[in-house]
């Protein structure tokens, strides 16, 4: 039989991995953060567990596209006991029955959802790559980043780098749409993923 101390032990334990989790969801695509205080790890004095989760930040500004349909994600902070799922606002269907490039791949815009369109299918406005070849800059989580453009000067030329293989898949016609994308985007073909991060 198990005693209250094993009993408090494991219980607390749980709630930690739990929380742990979610933590690192941040940052991903996720929807939602949670922030959590005063986490107190076992402690030499007894190796009793104390913590507070307060609450979940629901991080806006996050577009995706399910079943040919673009929402945009808005912030908001749920109580830890909430049921609820961080909430999405439709920014309505793809133009002229367009389905998605990728149905759920989450993408960071600039919360406005002007930049949705770039989810639904179609061609990529790119060019031939030819000899253009784009430095490795990938950051922990990301399958695919776009590098150069509008923002790095007007000589800089686009370039759709993916992470994996550490090789330059694309050239964009015109700039980049949005930086990368994270590792929910890993099994997207090239085209896909120029689809996705050059502008239309």
């Amino acid at each position: 039989m198990k005693t209250r101390a094993h009993r408090e032990f494991f219980r607390c334990a749980r709630r930690f991995l739990c929380a742990a989790f979610l933590l690192a969801c941040d940052g991903r695509g996720c929807s939602a953060k949670r922030i959590s205080g005063d986490f107190a790890l076992l402690t030499d004095a007894g190796g009793v567990f104390q913590g507070t989760v307060v609450g979940v930040d629901c991080v806006g500004g996050v577009l995706r596209c399910d079943d040919g349909e673009r929402f945009i994600s808005e912030s908001e902070r749920l109580p830890p006991d909430s049921h609820r799922d961080c909430p999405w606002r439709s920014l309505g269907a793809c133009p002229n029955g367009r389905a998605c490039v990728a149905d759920g791949v989450a993408v960071v815009g600039d919360g406005s959802g002007a930049d949705s369109e770039q989810l639904c299918a179609g061609p990529p406005r790119t060019v031939p790559l030819g000899d253009a070849q784009g430095e490795v800059a990938c950051d922990d989580g990301e399958s695919f980043v776009c590098r150069g453009g509008t923002d790095a000067g007007p000589n800089v030329v686009p370039l759709v780098i993916e992470c994996a293989h550490r090789r330059t898949v694309a050239r964009c016609g015109r700039s980049c749409a949005f930086p990368a994308l994270g590792d929910d985007a890993a099994e997207l073909t090239s085209l896909a993923a120029a689809k996705l991060l050059c502008a239309d």
